[in-house]
């Protein structure tokens, strides 16, 4: 049972884990296969995609992921709710039931 002390706990993470995940969100780089350009790898993508960003994200901006899905003629779901980065845990249903409708 979650008491109201635990609720004022910060959560326990590994800084580690925390550097590493930082890393790999400053490297990733969805162009580097076509040279650096967005657009080549658009063209290159043959998946069907869905993008889902939160337009209030303040640690990993949605407007490259909106460029990329325009390129690939991706759907997308716009979140605006006030979670920003932490979306998927505050907006579970509305993304489940998105990506529902886009795997039929």
């Amino acid at each position: 049972m979650q008491t109201d002390h635990d609720k004022l706990t910060p959560p326990r993470f590994d800084a580690n884990d925390r550097v590493r995940q930082l890393q790999a969100m400053m490297a990733h780089d969805v162009g580097k296969t076509a040279g650096g350009s967005l657009e080549g790898a658009a063209k290159a993508t043959k998946a069907k995609l869905l993008i889902i960003v939160n337009e209030r994200d303040a640690m990993v901006t949605p407007a490259p992921a909106l460029e990329f899905a325009k390129l690939a003629k991706a759907q997308t779901l716009v979140l605006k709710g006030e979670c920003g980065h932490k979306a998927p845990s505050c907006e579970e249903k509305a993304i489940g039931a998105r990506i529902a409708e886009f795997l039929r």
